[in-house]
């Protein structure tokens, strides 16, 4: 029940795409803007940081795999929402 600010853009626009960075690398959606990039001109891209990772704001809660699928969830709902 806790809100997460979470920093995402979109570039493009048509059919969506949702770029997230890799959990093993620690990496942030800043990252993932090159391939985006390339992307953008076939469809709408979507990049985001993972909850407490790269802009995301961090909270004292056990980022587990429930914390995580309801983000994804959300994720999938709002970009879906947004698409043209």
């Amino acid at each position: 029940g806790r809100r997460f600010d979470v920093p995402l853009e979109a570039l493009g626009s048509g059919d969506t795409l949702i770029c997230l960075p890799a959990l093993s690398t620690v990496s942030t959606r800043e990252e993932m803007r090159p391939l985006a990039e390339r992307l953008a001109p076939h469809g709408r891209v979507v990049l985001a940081d993972w909850p407490g990772f790269g802009e995301a704001t961090r909270h004292p809660v056990p980022y587990d795999a429930l914390l995580l699928q309801a983000f994804l969830d959300a994720l999938v709902a709002h970009s879906a929402a947004k698409a043209p």
